[in-house]
């Protein structure tokens, strides 16, 4: 090979390698509360989306967590921006950490899918699973929950729609 194709491939590869490395650092550094929650977007007022988890709570009994030490009252704590929501699934015996919040134009809720409890301590998603494994959590969290409030959404991760 000539000198201006070596050339070309240490460029190509430098820059290959500070992307990938900013892109980590980034990761890294990541902003915000809740920076690896899985968020929703929800065409509905707050009020009602937290209207449907009552009512989905109230249908589906075996899914509000047990008393335990893991039990957290839904809604807004200390005057939180954030309305919480604990989840259990009990064949896992899992609970799931969510929260709701208005969007910027009121008429929307963002919902997010931050955490769960397998017995050994919170682990967030999008950061402390496997690429399979977090799918697989996404997808039991959008089945098991998302879809069954009855509230159009959509994944703000991709912008694809998922109702």
């Amino acid at each position: 090979m000539n000198h201006r194709i070596w050339k070309a491939l240490i460029i190509i590869g430098a820059i290959c390698v500070v992307s990938f490395g900013m892109y980590y650092v980034a990761k890294i550094m990541a902003p915000g509360s809740y920076a690896y929650a899985e968020s929703y977007q929800l065409s509905a007022p707050e009020s009602k989306v937290i209207e449907a988890i009552n009512a989905f709570k109230k249908a589906h009994p075996e899914m509000v967590v047990p008393d335990s030490s893991l039990a957290a009252s839904d809604g807004r704590r200390d005057s939180s921006y954030w309305y919480f929501i604990s989840i259990y699934y009990p064949k896992e015996e899992q609970t799931v950490l969510a929260w709701t919040r208005p969007a910027a134009d009121s008429l929307n809720t963002e919902l997010a899918f931050v955490s769960i409890n397998e017995g050994s301590g919170w682990k967030q998603i999008n950061k402390d699973f496997s690429g399979e494994e977090n799918k697989k959590l996404l997808t039991q969290f959008e089945q098991r929950f998302v879809k069954k409030l009855g509230i159009k959404y959509s994944d703000n991760g991709n912008g694809m729609s998922l109702w």
